[in-house]
């Protein structure tokens, strides 16, 4: 038997573990770490074998990219000033507060060791589920992964590689197996995995035009304006350092982020169950205007995406090919959102705006559940014995999801989802959808007839000195 110190150290490690894994997911919105459905529940059509994985998927858990850790920087270093005579407790937090070492070596937005953990068992469980996609050695023409041009989204493709392949291939005593990766453009150049960063018209209207116009109102509201007030009261800042809305998110992000690579989270202890939900519809609801239905430009451009995803579908059944197995492809929140919605996914009867929090409860738009790190969206095709010949079923998050195409349910024929999917894919002119609109000026406006009379006189003061 064991000891009873022993027992009572298990059972209170458990309980840590049980607690830090049930927080509700809405905690930490664009920030929340991956929590695993269970691939073991999601039953296969009757008759039908997996023949094709064609995936979509979010890089692993991550540091902070650059241009948050240098404004956290600089508002730490005003909070701790205030602090620096005589050390100031909250709950868990004391001020002086300083960033873990980790913020001064990880790389810019770097893929951490909880995100490499998070991509490799899920490649693991990917790998247990449908066995016989993955029985073939490893060739390039068997198996293709992509990436957007960023290190972390090759970081996960490797990562995920490993744990698809590991043991089977000849290098070292583990026998490696290295995998061909693909980039699928420089970031301004990424029409598939970055869209939103190639699309001129996208860039003007909604990250530099009033595309946000609603999550900057909801950061000016009376909720979020409570939260600030909240933690201005916590952090003794009231008359000294006036926080925004986005300086308020900058904090909570210590918690996220420590959350998410397992480290101290001194800082969740400042913030309530009701200042989470506060600041989980501020970041919903910037997705919602950046990547998804509050513009249609913000999802309708990820076209070339969900081209890229019914062709190669396509290509396999009507080419009677047996392969690829798997097409792996790792991107970002913006892009994942946005496939979601054109997809016609999560799309709530009543719009997401500034001033309709307390009936947005209960959305299905929240990015903490469809996007959180390591999110993935699989869609399986299956070979059936009988009429219809092939179904695709799509899992996000290795659970069964609703395509709207296909009712109920998350399976459909083949043909279904082409009838759905396939003419947003065949229309999809990205070079024209992202080109700016031509303005149209009346012929009978004040504004045209003033220029035609200007035009005129010039032309008469021209006669006379010819």
């Amino acid at each position: 038997m064991l000891p009873i110190s022993t027992k009572v150290l298990f059972l209170i490690t458990v309980l840590v573990f049980h607690v830090a894994n049930t927080e509700p997911e809405l905690s930490y919105s664009s920030k929340t770490p991956y929590h695993p459905g269970d691939l073991n529940n999601v039953s296969e059509p009757s008759g039908c074998t997996a023949v094709q994985l064609n995936m979509v998927l979010r890089h692993g858990s991550r540091y902070p990219c650059t241009d948050y850790t240098l404004a956290i920087v600089d508002l730490l270093k005003k909070i701790n000033q205030l602090h620096e005579s005589k050390p100031y407790k909250y709950n868990n937090l004391t001020l002086p507060w300083n960033l873990s070492h980790e913020y001064d070596i990880a790389g810019n937005c770097e893929q951490s060791d909880a995100g490499n953990q998070e991509i490799y068992e899920l490649a693991k469980r990917f790998k247990k589920k449908y066995p016989r996609l993955f029985v073939q050695k490893y060739w390039n023409k068997f198996y293709t992964f992509v990436t957007s041009g960023t290190p972390r989204t090759a970081k996960s493709a490797s990562t995920f590689g490993y744990g698809l392949f590991e043991g089977k291939g000849t290098l070292g005593l583990n026998k490696y197996q290295p995998i061909g990766i693909i980039f699928s453009g420089l970031k301004d150049k990424d029409k598939v995995l970055r869209y939103y960063d190639t699309c001129s018209r996208y860039k003007r209207e909604i990250k530099d035009g009033n595309g946000l116009e609603e999550w900057q109102k909801f950061g000016l509201s009376d909720p979020m304006k409570t939260v600030i007030k909240n933690i201005e009261g916590r952090l003794q800042l009231k008359g000294k350092i006036e926080l925004s809305a986005e300086s308020v998110q900058k904090l909570f992000w210590l918690c996220a982020f420590a959350t998410m690579n397992q480290e101290n989270r001194d800082w969740c202890s400042v913030f309530t169950k009701d200042d989470l939900e506060v600041l989980a519809y501020y970041d919903d609801i910037n997705q919602y205007y950046r990547h998804s239905y509050g513009n249609e430009i913000s999802y309708r451009t990820n076209c070339p995406l969900l081209a890229d995803i019914t062709h190669s579908l396509k290509a396999f059944v009507t080419q009677n090919q047996s392969y690829p197995y798997g097409i792996f492809r790792f991107t970002h929140i913006g892009t994942m959102t946005a496939l979601q919605s054109i997809l016609g996914m999560y799309n709530d009867s009543v719009q997401l705006k500034a001033n309709n929090f307390a009936e947005q409860r209960d959305r299905t738009f929240r990015i903490s559940r469809n996007v959180p790190m390591s999110a993935n969206m699989a869609f399986v095709l299956y070979k059936c014995e009988k009429k219809p010949n092939h179904m695709v079923q799509l899992l996000i998050n290795e659970r069964p999801a609703v395509l709207p195409c296909c009712g109920n349910g998350s399976l459909c024929s083949f043909q279904t989802f082409l009838s759905c999917y396939e003419p947003i894919s065949n229309n999809c002119d990205f070079d024209k959808m992202c080109q700016f609109p031509t303005p149209t000026v009346s012929a009978s406006s004040p504004r045209d007839k003033h220029g035609t009379w200007v035009c005129l006189s010039l032309f008469m003061v021209l006669l006379l000195f010819l």
